[in-house]
């Protein structure tokens, strides 16, 4: 990409100097025939020699550039979306002019297929860098798609329920253990990718002989995971929003009872799943906040001197509200300090630091008691 954000990658090597001369304003050739004494030096003082046929090209290379710079229309990376949220990177090798999202024909392993543009341009190059980590881009953009190729398009869309319910009438017949997802058709009919999900690896050469013979093209079994089963799906979360898989989350990080632990979180199980039957994702969004508020503050499970009401476990802390729930070893009641108040214990010397931070503050369920108190 050059230095002053103007793409020319897609224009042939004698027309990028064109357009560099235009974006300079030279957009005038000097001619060695006719050159006249004293304005060579001068480089304000260009002399205009065409014929017609250089004039005409330069007007159509000037036609594009301006376009180009007018609605950064040609950009370097398109990222793409398939169906079930299916994200890819590609490369605008055809000089596509893009100004919205909108269909697209784009090249794949043994074909053509049909997506939506997600992001183009700078957007799409921040998310080849963070989110696809500089991935190789291998494959091009073709072309927008045509009224024709969205009709095609939609036609292939609705065979795939008669896709999924025939082969879930082989999968029963050859007696294999998997339980069929989705299915999808390529744009151009060259593939049929059939998703599905099993407890374990399973043999089905011979289902894929049965449904060659019956869709006559290439078959493509995918085994995925019970998270990539509720992508697909799709759903509403315990939040109210939808699930961060399905918009906007491409990978599944791993998730831990530890990174519930450190937020304080109730350990039930059945709370912090998702759709899939594995730990939220969403329990590593503030993970990284946590850490660096605790390190300002006791661990917990440590033991507060409250003077009159005798001494304290610190059982949880509300990094946002910036309280601290404390449960009174003489009397199991909870008592609620601000961290300022937290902080002046501190000064005076009547905070107990614990080595261990598993809560041992005679109540097991105090966290879920807490979050009753509130």
């Amino acid at each position: 990409m050059n230095s002053d954000n103007t793409n020319f990658s897609h224009f042939h090597k004698h027309e990028q100097n064109t357009l560099k001369e235009i974006k300079n304003g030279k957009i005038i050739e000097q001619s060695d025939k006719n050159k006249r004494d004293g304005n060579v030096a001068n480089a304000t003082e260009i002399i205009e020699v065409f014929d017609n046929k250089s004039k005409a090209a330069k007007d159509d290379i000037s036609d594009l550039y301006l376009l180009n710079q007018e609605f950064d229309s040609i950009p370097d990376y398109i990222e793409v979306v398939f169906k079930c949220k299916r994200k890819a990177i590609y490369r605008n090798d055809y000089g596509v002019v893009i100004t919205k999202p909108d269909f697209i024909i784009l090249e794949v392993e043994n074909g053509t297929d049909l997506g939506y543009i997600n992001s183009f341009g700078e957007e799409a190059l921040l998310k080849l860098k963070s989110i696809y980590k500089n991935e190789k881009v291998i494959y091009s953009v073709i072309r927008t798609a045509t009224a024709e190729d969205i009709e095609r398009f939609n036609s292939n869309r609705e065979e795939e329920p008669f896709v999924i319910e025939k082969t879930r009438e082989f999968v029963k017949q050859n007696d294999v253990d998997m339980k069929i997802i989705e299915a999808e058709w390529q744009f151009d009919r060259q593939r049929l990718t059939i998703y599905f999900t099993a407890p374990q690896r399973i043999d089905f050469r011979d289902l894929v002989k049965d449904l060659a013979r019956s869709f006559r093209t290439r078959i493509e079994l995918r085994q995925i995971s019970t998270r990539e089963e509720a992508k697909r799906i799709d759903g509403i979360g315990s939040c109210g929003r939808t699930i961060c898989c399905s918009c906007f989350a491409n990978d599944f990080n791993h998730v831990t009872l530890d990174h519930a632990k450190t937020q304080q979180l109730s350990n039930n199980i059945a709370k912090l799943s998702g759709y899939c039957g594995k730990l939220k994702c969403c329990l590593l969004y503030e993970y990284e906040t946590y850490i660096e508020a605790f390190k300002k503050l006791p661990p917990i499970n440590s033991i507060v001197d409250l003077d009159s009401c005798g001494e304290a476990v610190l059982c949880k802390v509300d990094i946002f509200k910036s309280i601290a729930y404390l449960n009174v070893v003489s009397s199991g009641t909870y008592r609620q300090l601000s961290f300022k108040e937290l902080e002046r214990y501190k000064k005076n010397g009547k905070i107990q630091y614990a080595k261990d931070e598993t809560c041992t503050c005679g109540n097991a369920d105090c966290i879920e008691k807490i979050d009753d108190f509130n």
